[in-house]
């Protein structure tokens, strides 16, 4: 028997669920997750409280959120109170660093300078809502995630820790429909704690979120295989339930002490099963003993997974696994063994072309975050930090160079310290050859003074990083300064009237035959296609830009953007059935809550249209 076609992989192997992992989330018991969900929404201020790795992030994001009717109420996006693993502390340029975290997590697209005296009031205020039906305003959702960043990221602005708290007071008390979700880990529920008093004074609760039973662990290894044509043999699931729930210590002779224990850190369970599953025959349907990977110490079993992932990447792009390795741990992992950020460039992130990003994330290595206008990349989770390091420093040959002005200039801007990123990409060019590493300093100035809207400096700077990838006939790096060149010209177009007047004007064109040129130059890139798909539709050209997000989701057909944009173009050639398919097929690959609510606007807009057409 062949399993069914189009099914998803059930396990998710070593990271935090997500909104679009909902279907596969097994394991904790629906009624707690409707416990918290219903403290959420009834009192002000509600801590969930658990051990580092016991899947509160998991939880919130596919357990409490999809219980949530989010067309009744207002739900903000997942937020933060630190701008990334790994970053130090702004030396200028915000006003409350954990507020500006926070709301750069709520509006992703909005630059630093436009979030530096931003309160948390200023900005609920400011945010248009809907009614209810009796004409008040809606209830306002808010969670934040890794709470305990509060008390450990930045501590020589541990001041802001009080005032940050204060502003979220502030709020609490002057917006009566605002309800707070916060999850932190248990080593750190005494610091917030010295604040009880506030948090009692505004309807407080608190719930402990404790490691998987092993029920539950049972619960999550078989309940993601419905649907997906295989099955455990008997007893099996709880043989291995009760292998996960063992621990090993060192005996200090040498050797690990197995020590069983009656709980299951989900982390180690998801390794476990999706090693499992990527080790099965195609056409298996019983799953037997035989089948089941050697199950040994959690680290060891993250370290297996994490070099045949990377191995799998590297296959896929053609370069040897131990360059991959080294330039991992020397991006994503700094000096003192923390995770970080690393920018996505125009065409290149720290020194390698972004088409290496794109297999990381697929490879589930690697995962994207929205802050401060741009997108940045970070390992999959903390615990990959271990592995990271450990599979470097295996590997023979020089560490992977990384040009330390661009990261100590992505590291600030990280930070919302704009003027000092580009005062370290000026000094770097001061001392760096005319090489490809000078033109990505140029495409990190110029994508810092396209977010702050100074297109023309911004242009200026992305031609310079062109004639540099031209120079050292550096393709993938052409196409990525192309389009964004081509980006560039396309939002100039759209704020020109004569462009918004004549589809077809010249900045279009110069548009789409810069965004052409960088298709032609990386065929086999979906990122410059999409981005040509893009500009086609706003230049009026719904029928070559669905040609172009077509030819896009060929090479990725699990792009959710694609497929919201083929959903569009079709939209506006009114073939609304086919338009109607491809936003359903983008609702099931929607990464949260706020743009699967957008697309099933369009999908309802698209069955009225239908309905009309019969």
């Amino acid at each position: 028997m062949t399993l069914p076609a189009g099914r998803a992989q059930p396990y998710i192997g070593p990271r935090p669920y997500g909104w679009r992992d909902r279907s596969v989330f097994c394991g904790r018991a629906r009624r707690m997750i409707l416990d918290i969900r219903d403290k959420w929404t009834a009192s002000r201020i509600v801590a969930v409280y658990g051990p580092a790795g016991s899947g509160k992030s998991s939880l919130l994001h596919a357990g409490i959120i999809p219980a949530i009717d989010v067309d009744s109420v207002e739900l903000l996006p997942v937020g933060r109170v630190a701008l990334g693993p790994g970053a130090a502390a702004p030396a200028q340029g915000l006003g409350n660093v954990h507020a500006c975290s926070l709301l750069s997590y709520w509006c992703p697209k909005k630059s630093a300078a436009q979030l530096r005296n931003l309160t948390l009031t200023d900005y609920l205020r400011g945010v248009s809502r809907p009614k209810d039906k009796y004409g008040d305003n809606v209830t306002i959702l808010a969670a934040i995630d890794q709470f305990e960043e509060l008390f450990t990221a930045y501590p020589s602005h541990w001041k802001q820790r009080g005032v940050f708290l204060d502003q979220l007071f502030t709020a609490l008390d002057e917006l009566p429909e605002l309800h707070v979700l916060i999850l932190l880990r248990e080593e750190h529920l005494a610091d917030l704690l010295a604040y009880e008093k506030d948090l009692l004074k505004r309807h407080y609760e608190r719930q402990r979120l404790l490691p998987l039973t092993r029920d539950e662990a049972r619960e999550a290894i078989v309940g993601p295989l419905d649907g997906h044509g295989r099955f455990f043999a008997t007893g099996l699931d709880e043989r291995l339930a009760t292998e996960l729930s063992t621990i090993y210590y060192d005996d200090s002779l040498g050797s690990l002490a197995p020590v069983p224990t009656d709980t299951v850190e989900p982390m180690r369970l998801q390794t476990v099963c999706v090693t499992c599953w990527d080790q099965l025959p195609g056409n298996l349907r019983q799953i037997e003993a035989h089948h089941l990977p050697r199950i040994g110490e959690a680290r060891t079993d993250l370290y297996a997974w994490y070099r045949r992932r990377t191995e799998a990447a590297a296959a896929d792009l053609s370069m040897p696994a131990a360059t991959l390795r080294r330039w991992i741990a020397a991006a994503f992992v700094d000096q003192g063994g923390g995770a970080r950020y690393a920018l996505r460039g125009p065409a290149a992130t720290r020194g390698m072309p972004n088409r290496i990003l794109t297999a990381l994330v697929h490879h589930q290595v690697l995962a994207a975050h929205h802050h401060l206008g741009c997108l940045w990349y970070g390992l999959n989770h903390s615990l990959l930090v271990a592995p990271a390091q450990r599979a470097a420093a295996a590997e023979q040959g020089v560490s992977h160079p990384m040009d330390r002005h661009l990261l100590a200039a992505e590291d600030a801007w990280l930070q919302g310290a704009v003027e000092a990123a580009r005062h370290r990409c000026e000094l770097g060019l001061d001392i760096v050859p005319e090489t490809v590493a000078a033109g990505d300093l140029h495409a990190l100035l110029g994508l810092m003074a396209e977010v702050e809207g100074v297109d023309d400096q911004a242009a200026r700077h992305y031609r310079i990083a062109l004639g540099q990838a031209e120079a050292a006939g550096d393709k993938f790096r052409q196409s990525g300064m192309l389009t964004a060149l081509g980006t560039l010209a396309a939002g100039v177009a759209r704020h020109d009237a004569v462009g918004r007047a004549q589809a077809g004007s010249d900045r279009y064109g110069e548009a789409v035959r810069l965004h052409t040129r960088a298709v032609e130059l990386s065929p086999d890139d979906p990122t410059p296609i999409r981005a040509l798909g893009a500009c086609l539709a706003e230049a009026g050209r719904p029928q070559e830009a669905l040609a172009a997000y077509r030819r896009s989701l060929a090479i990725d057909p699990d792009s959710f953007e694609a497929l919201l944009e083929c959903a569009k173009a079709l939209d506006a050639i009114a073939d609304y059935p086919q338009a109607l398919q491809a936003a359903e097929s983008a609702a099931a690959l929607a990464p949260d809550h706020v743009v699967a609510k957008e697309v099933r606007r369009l999908q309802d807009d698209l069955r009225k249209r239908l309905s009309r057409q019969a």
